[in-house]
């Protein structure tokens, strides 16, 4: 299933999110959970929501399995 996939960043000075980026992606599925991770042309990217559209920002810490998920994520 193709989607559009942004790629938003969080400016904390403002506390606000920005689009950095639109693609197409070729889904595996329908509905993401918040917190689920994409991995895209070697890439990994964390679903911030997806409601009317899939937003997602770059993944890049290392997953702690003592801690829950949520916690990991950068101000969601």
């Amino acid at each position: 299933m193709l989607r559009d996939m942004y790629i938003v960043h969080y400016i904390e000075h403002y506390s606000a999110w920005y689009l950095s980026k639109k693609m197409l992606i070729n889904a595996e599925k329908t509905k993401y959970d918040k917190g689920d991770i994409i991995v895209f042309k070697d890439k990994k990217y964390l679903v911030i929501e997806d409601y009317t559209c899939l937003r997602v920002a770059e993944f890049s810490c290392t997953i702690n399995p003592l801690v829950p998920l949520i916690n990991l994520i950068p101000n969601v």
